[in-house]
């Protein structure tokens, strides 16, 4: 059973890739405001969850690479990070995969 209490055992599936292209839209669309981009994504998210379907999302993880030169790029990297750190902690499951080797978090 799904943490919002629904059974989803039959559910649709539905696999997503496009989480850091949905952060970009929305940091550029709030002329790089953090805290607004975030609101935007979690209210896209939030509306996902109440749908009886499963979802998986691909994201990236750009704290671990290299560092933007840029202010502009470290805020993007924070919000990334802020992003991922809300799909996991609303997951039923959440994998980090390195070198394609799934790492179970949750």
């Amino acid at each position: 059973q799904h943490s919002n209490g629904s059974n989803r055992t039959d559910a649709r599936q539905h696999a997503d890739q496009r989480v850091t292209l949905w952060l970009s839209s929305f940091f550029v669309d709030t002329n790089s405001d953090l805290e607004a981009a975030l609101n935007l994504f979690k209210a896209e998210i939030d509306a996902l969850y109440q749908i009886d379907a499963v979802f998986i999302f691909i994201s990236n993880e750009l704290g671990m690479g290299m560092h933007a030169d840029t202010e502009l790029g470290r805020k993007f990297a924070d919000l990334q990070g802020w992003a991922n750190q809300y799909l996991a902690n609303l997951a039923d499951q959440a994998y980090f995969m390195v070198s394609g080797i799934p790492l179970k978090i949750r």
